[in-house]
């Protein structure tokens, strides 16, 4: 089970640190060697996130959705969740990325951003593979 909650002016960096968080609790019982792979480098880019958006946090007038999964979420479920999510995610950062006024901050919010709907497209190449079997 997952749920989401929207959290008026959350910070972006925490919300990147929830939903990796999420993920690792999550992620530790998936045995599957591909599933567990891509929670992996989800998490691993994620966490990188943090770093670039928290200079950010600040300008973020918006509102993001933030995740919580629950330990023990079958795979599916976990990937079903995760593509959700960065979606969301991505579609709050497209929605601040045109009103921030510096240029180099503005691409690295659309990378972001990018890098978010691309961990989505991932986690449902696996839910379509899983769909076939």
């Amino acid at each position: 089970m997952n749920e989401m909650a929207s959290i008026k002016n959350p910070s972006l960096s925490m919300v990147c640190e929830h939903a990796v968080a999420g993920y690792k609790n999550a992620g530790k019982l998936v045995q599957a060697p591909a599933i567990r792979k891509v929670i992996e480098s989800v998490i691993r880019q994620k966490s990188e996130h943090v770093a670039i958006l928290q200079p950010l946090d600040s300008l973020f007038p918006g509102t993001a959705q933030v995740l919580t999964l629950e330990s023990g979420s079958d795979p599916e479920n976990i990937l079903k969740s995760l593509v959700v999510h960065e979606l969301a995610f991505a579609e709050s950062l497209d929605g601040f990325s045109p009103g921030l006024a510096n240029e180099d901050e503005r691409l690295a919010v659309k990378a972001v951003a990018d890098a978010s709907r691309k961990f989505a497209s991932w986690a449902q190449d696996h839910l379509d593979l899983l769909a076939m079997f």
